[in-house]
C-alpha cells in the first residue's frame, strides 16, 4: 500500500477590495500568487469586488455571508488588501469572528496603525520624534500654519490624499474637501526637509515573537518633489536604493525605530515604516504600514533580496509565521 500524501494547507489570497487603493491591491495579490510556495502550500484566489461582493476562484460573485462559510474551510488567509477595509482591522475582525488564521497584524495593531494621529499618539510617548502636527475636525478653524505643509487623511493610504501645500488658497482648499467627507478628519503636519528612509519589518510582536529588520531603503524621487501616490506606483519615477547610502548612524538609528514601532504597535507579518531624516540625522517617524505592498516594484521585496531572501521566501515565512502564531494563540 501506497503511504497517503498529505495535503497542503490550504491558503486564500484575498485581494481587490472597495477602498481606492483598489488597484494596487489587484497588483499585490495576483504577485503573491504569481510568488506562492506552492510546493508546500495551496492557493486560492479570493476578490473582493468593487461593489463588495465577493469572487471565489472564479465563482458567481457572492455576499460575504457566504464568503465566510467556505473561508471556514480554509486553513489560512493571506489578506492582499490595502486602505480602509482591508487594512484597518476590518477584515481582521471578521476573520477572527470566523476563527479563521490569517497573515499580518491583528484588528487593534491594523487599526491604530492606519490611523496616523493614534499611531502619532502611541510613539510619541515611546520618545520617537515626529513632524509637529494638529488634526482638524468637522468645522474647525484652520489656523495660520507655516508654509509649505503637509495635508493629509489620518486613515488614508497610498499617498492618495496626501498634498504638500505652499500657499493658503490651496491649504484651504485641501482642508475643506477632506473635511467635507463624513466623518472627515485632517491631519496637517509640518513639513521636514530631508531624505526619507523606510525601513521593512518582519515577525510577530503580539505574541513576543522574534522580530528581523531588513535593510532601509532610501527613496529618492526623480523629478516629483515628494513621494506621492503617481511616484510611488513608477518605477521609471524614483529611485529605491537599498541598502541604503546613509552614515551608518543613521541606518541602525532607524532600523531600531522601525523595529520599536513594530513591537510597541504588536504589529504581526510584515511592517514597512517610514522616516524623514533632516540634516540634524535624527529621523523624524512617518507612519508605519501593516500590510504594505508586494509586487515584484515594491520596495519591502527588493529590501528583502537585499537580506538575502527571494520573493517565494518571503512569502513562505509570511505563511510559517501566521500558522507558528496560530499555534501559540491556541495553547491554554
Amino acid at each position: 500500500m501506497e503511504p497517503a500524501v498529505e495535503s497542503k494547507p490550504l491558503v486564500a489570497v484575498i485581494l481587490g477590495g472597495t477602498s481606492p487603493e483598489r488597484d494596487i491591491s489587484l497588483a499585490t495579490g495576483e504577485s503573491v500568487l504569481e510568488h506562492f510556495p506552492r510546493d508546500r502550500y495551496e492557493p486560492r484566489r479570493v476578490e473582493i469586488r468593487a461593489d463588495g461582493s465577493w469572487e471565489v476562484e472564479g465563482r458567481d460573485p457572492a455576499g460575504p455571508a457566504a464568503a465566510g462559510e467556505w473561508l471556514r474551510g480554509i486553513d489560512l488567509v493571506f489578506p492582499a488588501l490595502h486602505g480602509r477595509g482591508g487594512e484597518d482591522g476590518v477584515l481582521q475582525g471578521f476573520l477572527e469572528t470566523l476563527g479563521v488564521p490569517y497573515v499580518g497584524s491583528g484588528v487593534s495593531a491594523s487599526a491604530i496603525a492606519m490611523d496616523k494621529a493614534r499611531t502619532r499618539e502611541v510613539l510619541s510617548a515611546q520618545g520617537f520624534l515626529l513632524p509637529a502636527a494638529l488634526e482638524l475636525r468637522g468645522r474647525d478653524a484652520i489656523p495660520q500654519v507655516d508654509l509649505p505643509i503637509v495635508v493629509k487623511d489620518p486613515t488614508g493610504g497610498s499617498s492618495l490624499d496626501l498634498a504638500v501645500v505652499k500657499d493658503r488658497e490651496a491649504l484651504l482648499a485641501v482642508v475643506e474637501r477632506l473635511l467635507d467627507r463624513p466623518g472627515g478628519r485632517v491631519l496637517i503636519e509640518e513639513y521636514v526637509a530631508g531624505v526619507e528612509l523606510t525601513c521593512a519589518v518582519i515577525g510577530n510582536a503580539s505574541v513576543g515573537g522574534d522580530l528581523r529588520a531588513f535593510p532601509p531603503v532610501l527613496i529618492r524621487p526623480k523629478s516629483a518633489e515628494w513621494f506621492d501616490y503617481e511616484t510611488k506606483y513608477d518605477p521609471d519615477a524614483v529611485d529605491e536604493i537599498c541598502p541604503a547610502p546613509v552614515a551608518d548612524e543613521v541606518s541602525e538609528r532607524v532600523t531600531t525605530l522601525a523595529l520599536t514601532a513594530h513591537r510597541t504597535l504588536g504589529c504581526d507579518g510584515i511592517t514597512r515604516t517610514d522616516f524623514i531624516v533632516p540634516d540634524d540625522g535624527e529621523p523624524r517617524f512617518l507612519e508605519i504600514n501593516t500590510l504594505p505592498g508586494l509586487t515584484a516594484a515594491s520596495i519591502s521585496p527588493k529590501a528583502a533580496a537585499a537580506a538575502g531572501i527571494g520573493f517565494t521566501e518571503l512569502i513562505a515565512m509570511l505563511l510559517d509565521g501566521a500558522r507558528e502564531k496560530a499555534g501559540q494563540s491556541a495553547r491554554p
